[in-house]
């Protein structure tokens, strides 16, 4: 179980970043987690139909981040 998880999300075909990482004081992109894995809701208004856009995931071991190498692709119609 990942308890400090965060998510950030970007278009990819130009790499433009529509929400960033929240690790600072607010958390805000702070996924939340139960015994089978990690989640977050998102509004997905907020993205522009007829593109691909990308995630990514960071991880928070004590006092360092990782991010993971795998990126989920979706896109929007």
């Amino acid at each position: 179980m990942v308890k400090n998880a965060f998510y950030k999300i970007y278009r990819v075909v130009d790499g433009q970043q529509v929400v960033g990482y929240g690790t600072g004081s607010l958390n805000h992109t702070r996924m939340s987690y139960d015994r089978e894995s990690n989640y977050f809701d998102f509004d997905m208004s907020n993205l522009v139909s007829g593109y691909s856009y990308a995630i990514k995931v960071l991880y928070k071991f004590e006092d360092r981040y990782e991010e993971q190498r795998e990126t989920f692709k979706f896109r929007v119609d």
